[in-house]
């Protein structure tokens, strides 16, 4: 079996939360998804990659190789569920800011009740495969 891992800011290992993750090859904030890499010497060297070591120091951040099954006791994810012409809505966001302003959008519209968000963990690596199966192949 093969081994994947994640790029990740530093501390994500340690119970952190993820703020910062490579996605297509660069580094995102509050990212929605995250580049799967096939074995650590494939992450390794993403990691040393002059671009992202640029990035890097731009963002002002450290990033670290984590593995697929690290279990992320903080990732969470925001969603904002409500009631629009009486059927029941939602959007899911990757940042409660995000969720915070699409709320505020759409409770001044007609025919929208009982806007709420939720956060919710998503800590189970199968939900990671659920939603990207192309990485995990």
């Amino acid at each position: 079996m093969k081994d994947y891992y994640f790029i990740m800011n530093a501390g994500v290992k340690a119970g952190g939360e993820i703020t910062h993750a490579v996605l297509e090859g660069k580094i995102v904030s509050a990212p929605k998804g995250y580049d799967a890499f096939t074995g650590i010497e494939a992450a390794r060297e993403k990691l040393a990659c002059g671009n992202i070591r640029q990035q890097m120091e731009e963002f002002g951040i450290e990033l670290e190789i984590v593995p697929v099954n690290t279990v992320f006791t903080t990732m969470k994810e925001y969603c904002v569920y409500w009631f629009e012409n009486g059927e029941p809505r939602h959007e899911v966001f990757s940042c409660l800011d995000g969720a915070e302003m699409f709320s505020c959008m759409i409770r001044g519209q007609d025919d929208v009740e009982h806007v709420e968000i939720s956060e919710e963990d998503i800590s189970a690596p199968e939900e990671f495969r659920e939603i990207c199966p192309g990485d995990f192949s």
